[in-house]
């Protein structure tokens, strides 16, 4: 009789905990706890700002990729064109060297007076 009497302590307690998370039905409504409502509120509004972060992110990621990618194209035409300059001073150098032009000079049958040259720089 002591053992009954325990078990029916024992489960007492445990049935009432569940009482408060039980939906009740009162003439075929359902009536959810109050302490139900506010925990499923909270989730939903975790789930939200969860799914609205995830997709920001995807976002953000997309925005990147794009930026990275005229990022390299620029400077890729950067390089080109420093290329490309070098190239045309190196051209503007040879065809301006002394030694050419004297040879052009030479055979148009001009000559070259030394004392009265000047170099001029910028």
């Amino acid at each position: 009789m002591s053992q009954q009497a325990a078990r029916k302590l024992n489960q007492q307690p445990q049935q009432s905990a569940n009482v408060k998370f039980q939906k009740k039905h009162i003439k075929g409504e359902i009536i959810v706890s109050r302490y139900l409502v506010p925990n499923t509120f909270l989730f939903v509004t975790v789930l939200a700002v969860s799914v609205a972060l995830a997709i920001w992110t995807v976002c953000l990621s997309a925005q990147l990729t794009s930026a990275q990618s005229s990022l390299q194209a620029v400077t890729q035409k950067t390089s080109q064109l420093h290329e490309k300059n070098v190239t045309t001073s190196q051209t503007v150098s040879e065809l301006s060297s002394r030694a050419r032009l004297e040879k052009i000079a030479k055979k148009a049958g001009l000559s070259m007076k030394e004392n009265s040259t000047r170099n001029v720089t910028k």
